[in-house]
């Protein structure tokens, strides 16, 4: 049997992470337009990212 874990994540938790969602999907929509450079594709692309990289990790 394998354990079930319940990760509970509170609403403005939820919220914020939508709101990163949303934006990593408005900068990779932008790294794949016709009208920019490749520079500007490739850092929109890393702008992406950034939205999709979890946080790190505090030592409380």
């Amino acid at each position: 049997m394998q354990a079930k874990h319940q990760v509970q994540v509170s609403q403005s938790q939820q919220a914020q992470a939508a709101r990163l969602l949303l934006q990593a999907n408005l900068a990779y929509g932008e790294s794949n337009s016709n009208g920019l450079s490749h520079i500007q594709r490739l850092r929109a692309r890393q702008e992406c990212r950034g939205y999709l990289k979890p946080p790190a990790k505090t030592n409380c």
